[in-house]
C-alpha cells in the first residue's frame, strides 16, 4: 500500500512513466525506427501487455497519434 501511495504522486510518478516508455523503445526499436515514428511508443505506452509484442508493423492508435502531434511537439520547444 505504501508503495501505491507513492507512485500516484505526481512528482514520482513521471519517473515511472518515463521508465515504462525508455523500456518499451529499447524492446521495440530493433524493429521500428522510433526516431520517425515517436506514436508507435506513445501507442505501446496505452495497449495492454498482451497487445505489446514487437513486430514490423506496428500501426499507431488514435491516442499516440494524439500524443505524437500534440505533446512531442511540446516537448521539443
Amino acid at each position: 500500500m505504501d508503495l501505491y501511495e507513492y507512485v500516484k504522486q505526481p512528482e514520482h510518478s513521471i519517473f515511472f512513466a518515463a521508465a515504462r516508455m525508455r523500456e518499451l523503445a529499447d524492446r521495440w526499436k530493433r524493429f521500428v525506427n522510433l526516431d520517425t515514428m515517436p506514436e508507435i511508443v506513445s501507442t505501446l505506452y496505452h495497449l495492454p501487455d498482451d497487445k505489446k509484442k514487437p513486430h514490423g508493423n506496428p500501426q499507431p492508435n488514435e491516442r499516440g497519434l494524439q500524443i505524437a502531434h500534440e505533446f512531442y511537439k511540446l516537448a521539443k520547444e
